[in-house]
């Protein structure tokens, strides 16, 4: 019974029990004993007119026609927006208006690409058939990037149907390839870039067949938060064709050196030298040494390395060259012991499809304990590792000519790989953006952002300025509604966050496999084939009103005057 039913009944007995009132106070007889007692009788009819019980029977299916949908001949059918006009369909703005003109509907049968987010929480506990279409050809999904920092790689993931002997590629904001996959047996690829400057930027992956031609593209935003430059110490024991690459990296990279190269004699090259000392250290977030400067540490040098690194020091050793005992010892006893190293082993490097792949070297070490994995090669096989030491990270890599990848014009596979070994083992910085934005967002389609701890606004791409509209069951959530595709802004100064709303037409294969996949996830058990849907239905109004007439013309005969 709801608020409407509730004051209906209150004034039907109020208007009761104030006739009855007036007449008890009146002369008593049988006749008017009768009009009494037939109030509240004349009262509950008049109440079963205005709300009929409700009845439980079998409900009617109402087919629901999205985007995509073919017409449907016959049956309770009808049509979101997406669907367009289709014959034999009523249109309707939203689900809920269509069940609320249809309060028999015990079960919904779904065809097209699936429900948008605006009728998902119509569904309720109705049973929902659907059953997904077959996927649209191209790019059906790619994860969004995280925010990162500049110089810092990042992976992006996803799946591709249509073309399987294709694959996929990364470019740049300027249209550059940056990497390129093959997909698998599945579709699925796997990409990785470089964050470069700080900003919000575009990258884009795009689709290729087996000829080479462009099926598909998507649009790809990534977000470089700007953060204080690495501040990186490399300590050489021998000038190396390596450094000078590396510093090229670190300049495109936003990373700091301090470069301290020994020539023999007492002499270095690059920066005035610094005393290897904790205090020293805490202001490096990584120290970087080949195996010669490691072996040429003190005793009291490689103890400053291990109280700097508890601190949330990293600390990388690369190793291009044989190891002393005493340097293998000291390794070993920051957990990194290593075995063999007397050789070098040629290194597959992955390149893209259709080149030949960069012959790299690396010394043929091996670890003596199971170490987590820092990089490795085409095959898989490992050539770096590391451990955790206190609040920091140490690690060793074996490549010893990384420095040919530049030479072989794979310079954004040079910054990669660096990138990726500084991100693992650098000191951890914090990062801001404690707000919970779902990925992809899409124009024209609700999304929850969670985390919120005011009410903070969205600036649109135009300019605009939304406020949102508060979840009344979680403080910490609310609901906005983005009309157009862009970089959108949450909050305002330090605590602004953007994050990117994607086109539905710019991904059209993505975004169906979106709707199909949500929609599937309400199907229930109770959709099953053969299983009996019930609904509460008003009963007929015609008893309740008829009794009301006879009761009526009861206290209307009771109550009439005598003759005479």
């Amino acid at each position: 019974m709801n608020a409407w039913q509730l004051a209906t009944a209150g004034v039907i007995a109020l208007a009761a029990l104030a006739a009855m009132g007036r007449t008890w106070r009146q002369p008593r007889s049988a006749r008017r004993i009768g009009w009494i007692a037939l109030q509240p009788l004349c009262a509950l009819a008049l109440y079963f007119v205005l709300y009929p019980p409700m009845s439980t029977r079998e409900g009617g299916t109402l087919v629901v026609l999205t985007s995509g949908a073919a017409p449907v001949q016959g049956g309770d059918v009808v049509a979101l927006p997406e669907a367009g006009t289709p014959p034999g369909a009523v249109p309707v703005p939203d689900l809920a208006t269509a069940l609320r003109q249809r309060p028999g509907v015990a079960r919904l049968h779904v065809l097209g690409e699936g429900l948008p987010a605006r009728d998902r929480e119509a569904v309720g506990a109705l049973p929902l058939q659907f059953q997904a279409p077959a996927p649209t050809p191209g790019l059906v999904a790619v994860s969004t990037p995280p925010p990162v920092a500049p110089g810092n790689t990042f992976d992006v993931e996803g799946q591709v149907v249509g073309w399987p002997r294709g694959r996929v590629e990364l470019l740049d904001p300027a249209g550059g390839r940056v990497d390129a996959a093959p997909l698998d047996a599945q579709g699925r690829f796997r990409l990785r870039g470089q964050a470069r400057l700080a900003g919000q930027v575009l990258f884009a992956v795009r689709v290729l067949d087996a000829d080479g031609r462009e099926r598909d593209r998507q649009p790809l935003p990534l977000h470089a938060v700007a953060a204080p430059p690495l501040r990186v110490w490399i300590l050489a024991g021998a000038p190396q064709p390596e450094w000078k690459y590396l510093r090229r990296w670190a300049a495109d990279a936003g990373v700091t050196l301090h470069t301290q190269i020994a020539v023999g004699g007492g002499l270095q090259l690059g920066d005035a030298p610094k005393p290897l000392d904790v205090a020293t250290l805490s202001g490096f977030d990584l120290l970087w040494l080949d195996e010669r400067a490691w072996s040429g540490l003190s005793s009291s040098q490689r103890a400053a390395v291990r109280e700097a690194a508890r601190g949330g020091l990293g600390v990388l050793v690369r190793l291009g060259g044989p190891l002393d005992a005493g340097a293998r010892q000291a390794l070993a006893a920051l957990g990194l012991p290593l075995h063999g190293g007397s050789a070098t082993v040629p290194v597959s490097w992955p390149v893209a499809d259709g080149e030949a792949p960069v012959m790299l070297g690396k010394r043929d070490f091996a670890p003596d304990a199971t170490l987590p994995v820092l990089a490795q090669d085409a095959g898989g096989t490992p050539y770096a590792w590391w451990r955790s030491l206190g609040q920091g990270r140490i690690g060793v890599t074996t490549l010893a000519d990384s420095w040919q990848l530049p030479l072989a014009g794979e310079a954004a596979a040079h910054g990669r790989l660096w990138s990726g070994v500084l991100a693992t083992l650098a000191r951890a910085r914090p990062h801001g953006g404690t707000f919970d934005i779902p990925a992809p967002a899409w124009a024209g389609e609700r999304m929850v952002i969670c985390g919120l701890t005011e009410n903070p606004q969205v600036r649109d791409p135009a300019g605009g300025v939304h406020r949102l509209i508060r979840d009344p069951d979680n403080a910490a959530c609310a609901a906005y509604w983005p009309a157009q595709a862009g970089w959108h802004t949450l909050g305002t100064g330090e605590a602004a966050m953007p994050f990117y709303v994607r086109d539905p037409a710019q991904a059209k294969a993505a975004f169906a496999q979106a709707q199909s996949m949500q929609t599937l996830r309400r199907v229930t058990p109770a959709d099953a084939p053969g299983a009996l849907a019930t609904a509460q239905h008003p009963g007929s109004r015609w008893p309740a009103w008829w009794a009301f007439l006879l009761l009526a013309a009861a206290c209307w005969w009771l109550e009439r005057p005598r003759r005479g």
